[in-house]
């Protein structure tokens, strides 16, 4: 999958409210798992800003439209790029490219399993950890049937219960991070921003 920073990865979204246990053992990351994946499943549209921090170093921001299921929608402010899902397919449109925009299957990238219908973390395979430092909690995901696609890790603030940023590494152990900041998940969006 593609940045338009660097022509590799992706980005962020959401606030997540899960239960998060400082005490840790199977049954609370099973706790945790159930309770992040009940609440994707409630949001039906969030909208936001993020700070992405790429793998080169350089930092980009812009905006974030969520549509459940499936449909998203990345604005880089300062070069314009977009990014985005219709439900079935990823376009990512670089302006700064000659080559025009690219498109793929949202099958094939790690950020299926957050977007999809129904969202099920505790999906055998799914979850590849979960660790919590007693402020924060990580939960780290990859798509059992595509494990070659890397890897999404969330990070949540315990108090509040607040998704605040995500990593994607790839293959390579190339990473991309984001912030999220300003999420509104009383967001009503219209479809055209997904078209």
């Amino acid at each position: 999958w593609m940045y338009p920073m660097d022509r590799r990865a992706f980005l962020s979204l959401f606030e997540i409210m899960p239960v998060i246990s400082a005490t840790g053992g199977a049954e609370a990351n099973e706790r945790t798992l159930k309770s992040a994946s009940n609440y994707f499943n409630r949001i039906d549209a969030a909208k936001g800003r993020f700070t992405q921090f790429n793998a080169n170093g350089s930092r980009t921001t812009g905006n974030y439209f969520l549509d459940r299921p499936g449909r998203f929608r990345f604005e880089y402010d300062k070069s314009k790029a977009l990014v985005m899902s219709d439900g079935s397919r990823v376009a990512v449109c670089d302006h700064r490219s000659n080559s025009g925009p690219e498109s793929y299957p949202l099958r094939t990238t790690p950020l299926r399993l957050l977007v999809q219908k129904k969202v099920d973390l505790t999906t055998p395979g799914v979850a590849k950890g979960v660790s919590n430092d007693g402020t924060f909690t990580r939960v780290t995901l990859q798509d059992p049937k595509r494990p070659r696609s890397g890897t999404i890790t969330l990070v949540f603030r315990n108090v509040p219960p607040t998704l605040v940023q995500w990593e994607v590494k790839e293959r390579s152990g190339k990473r991309t991070k984001v912030v999220l900041e300003n999420i509104d998940t009383e967001a009503k969006l219209s479809r055209t921003l997904f078209d």
